[in-house]
């Protein structure tokens, strides 16, 4: 295959795979810091981190986000009537765009009025701040993630499972980080994963003090444990989302196949695709349960209490849904 036969496979391949893609590659960016500095921040003439401005690699696809968030909820949400494809740039992604005349047309308008009068909040805010350019800069961000979330509800459930697909890949990395933070005691400064260098002897570092000396806490790819925490937190519930069985279960499948396709003996014919359908339910869960012993390890690495109580919640949430649902099969048995 020649140059051109190349670039023009690859070509076709990318169009072609977008709708996983483009989000995969936007989850997978969110959690890293990776930023260009614009101006750095300077407060006595030390460097102060909260007042440096830069362009993060988050801020590009929250920015992508809130555009097709807001011509979503413009044209009226996510009707099924009139249902159409997005523009011709943006074609080829598999992200639906709503008609004109789309049901809740009236609550998205109205959402898309309130980011309008936050925006006028934000120029007045701006206007008194002592630093007009860095608060320019936070009121940008919060009004683009309110946007993006106005289009929320009509993104496709691939799409959805795609970027917390690259979202749980980048933070399997942050684990990794984690953990050798914490057995070294040190931590590496990097310009393109956004990281700072930390050291367990260094005052101002979040380390945990014991007998046997100071142990460094584990930061990830995170400016602080604590937001490291939180950020598994929200892995965890990713992996719920991504490994929530489907609308047929593997039998349910079965058994519209044994009447889609009638035989003199269903039961032997449909065999090996029962086992096939259970065997790959037992890989997900088992995959699943991994992932969550693997994130929860980090965890506790991270030493925050904030998080192991949102850790509690969540496995009592979880334990309990499970619970409810086993009595309701055994008592409708």
């Amino acid at each position: 295959m020649n140059e051109r036969g190349t670039r023009k496979w690859i070509r076709a391949f990318i169009i072609h795979h977008s709708s996983f893609i483009i989000p995969a590659t936007a989850g997978f960016l969110l959690s890293w810091q990776t930023v260009l500095i614009l101006r750095p921040g300077m407060l006595g003439g030390i460097s102060w981190p909260l007042a440096t401005i830069g362009v993060y690699a988050s801020d590009i696809i929250l920015l992508v986000a809130a555009a097709i968030g807001a011509i979503r909820a413009w044209r009226g949400g996510d009707g099924e009537e009139g249902v159409r494809t997005l523009p011709p740039v943006l074609r080829g992604s598999g992200l639906p765009r709503p008609g004109r005349r789309g049901r809740g047309c009236g609550s998205h308008r109205r959402a898309l009025t309130a980011c309008v009068l936050l925006l006028a909040a934000a120029i007045v805010n701006t206007w008194v701040s002592a630093d007009p350019w860095l608060s320019a800069v936070g009121w940008l961000r919060i009004l683009a993630f309110l946007l993006a979330i106005a289009g929320l509800p009509s993104w496709p459930h691939e799409v959805r499972r795609a970027f917390l697909g690259g979202f749980l890949i980048a933070m399997f990395g942050h684990v990794v980080l984690g953990f050798l933070q914490f057995a070294t005691g040190h931590g590496f400064a990097s310009t393109l994963l956004g990281t700072a260098a930390h050291d367990a002897f260094v005052r101002g570092d979040s380390v945990l003090e014991t007998a046997q000396g100071r142990w460094l806490r584990a930061y990830g790819g995170f400016p602080h444990p604590n937001i490291f925490g939180t950020a598994l937190l929200v892995a965890m519930v990713a992996i719920l989302v991504i490994s929530a069985p489907e609308a047929h279960p593997p039998l349910a499948e079965t058994k519209h196949d044994a009447e889609k396709f009638p035989t003199d003996r269903p039961e032997i014919s449909l065999r090996p695709r029962r086992i096939r359908l259970w065997r790959r339910l037992l890989l997900s869960r088992s995959l699943e349960m991994t992932m969550w012993v693997i994130c929860t390890f980090a965890l506790v690495l991270t030493f925050s209490r904030a998080a192991w109580l949102g850790f509690v919640i969540l496995l009592a949430v979880r334990v309990t849904r499970k619970t409810t649902q086993l009595l309701a099969l055994v008592c409708g048995a």
